[in-house]
């Protein structure tokens, strides 16, 4: 699940592929669908891209898709080696931050490079968050350890 303050709207996403960006209305009995959107297999992954204003999406088939801002079209997919287990944004350049199994990748959004990766959990990597103000990424995963990592700057 994932919100966008700028457009007041929250997206889930679904085992079927499938995702709902509804309209936020704290009267959950007028929840209005706005939009449907999709991958193949299992969506397990989803985030709101601040800096680029798009939804993006990860499925268990290792495809990472970036939605228009108001969930119409896929813009671009990125493809992983193997399924995404979470995702995340670089607050300072824009990049995605990608868990891939036990691996943390990061993507360049323009050009859907990886320009960087991280390696040393050994099980699922479950759940990451970029920290501006340390320049560092905190993953933590199925084996039991949260680690820090160097975030990515663009020339490194």
């Amino acid at each position: 699940m994932a919100y966008s303050p700028k457009r007041r709207e929250f997206a889930l996403s679904s085992s079927t592929g499938r995702i709902f960006i509804c309209a936020f209305n704290p009267y959950c009995a007028n929840l209005i669908l706005l939009a449907e959107l999709g991958h193949q297999v299992s969506v397990v992954a989803l985030v709101w891209h601040p800096l680029e204003d798009k939804w993006v999406s990860g499925s268990e088939d290792g495809c990472i898709r970036l939605w228009s801002e108001d969930g119409g079209c896929c813009m671009k997919e990125l493809r992983t080696p193997r399924g995404i287990t979470c995702l995340g944004i670089d607050q300072v350049n824009g990049c995605i931050v990608a868990g891939v199994h036990d691996t943390i990748r990061v993507y360049d959004t323009k050009s859907g490079v990886q320009v960087q990766s991280h390696t040393g959990h050994q099980d699922s990597i479950k759940g990451l968050i970029h920290v501006p103000e340390m320049e560092q990424y905190v993953s933590v995963s199925l084996d039991g350890t949260v680690c820090m990592w160097k975030a990515y700057h663009q020339g490194d």
